[in-house]
């Protein structure tokens, strides 16, 4: 739709999460699979054009993707995945931005989510309970999935979710 709310269009395609590409002419976005089945939804991770056109399946594995994001240049994508439809479970994961080049970018024994590339695509910022407080916070970690930082510290009773960056910081 136009930024004012007319011209709504409905593209037909089942999915969710879905983020622009950064020249506005795609879309990435998650299949729900079966989502009425316990463990695993067999989600994966799609493009389309804006207009529901041209859709390109970009994963396909036995696991659940989440959360995908293109890396500021379009060439990359982050996302969450669990191989075990245990929501705890999620890892980051990236690949290029044809399904191609598949990585692990984090190993721990927590849920890490949310995957945002930063405006320069150098860092990736994520939630996580690294701390085992059973509270979330945002994390940033540069794109090869090193130098892991904890970027907030929310008061007891709190949470940090949904990271978001902010162009100039």
């Amino acid at each position: 739709m136009d930024a004012d709310g007319s011209n709504l269009h409905c593209t037909g395609i089942a999915g969710y999460g879905a983020r622009w590409s950064r020249d506005g002419t795609r879309f990435i976005f998650t299949n729900t699979g079966n989502w009425g089945a316990s463990g695993l939804k067999g989600s994966d991770i799609f493009t389309s054009r804006i207009d529901g056109s041209d859709i390109q399946q970009l994963s396909s594995t036995a696991g659940d993707e989440w959360y995908a994001s293109w890396s500021a240049d379009g060439s990359r994508i982050v996302f969450s995945y669990t191989v075990d439809g245990i929501y705890a479970h999620n890892e980051i994961y990236a690949m290029n931005a044809d399904g191609t080049g598949r990585s692990q970018l984090t190993s721990n024994t927590v849920c890490d989510d949310g995957p945002r590339w930063s405006p320069d695509g150098s860092r990736i910022a994520f939630i996580s309970d690294l701390a085992a407080a059973e509270q979330w916070e945002v994390y940033i970690m540069n794109a090869d999935g090193g130098n892991v930082r904890r970027v907030t510290n929310s008061p007891s009773g709190s949470t940090a979710i949904n990271p978001a960056w902010v162009p100039g910081f």
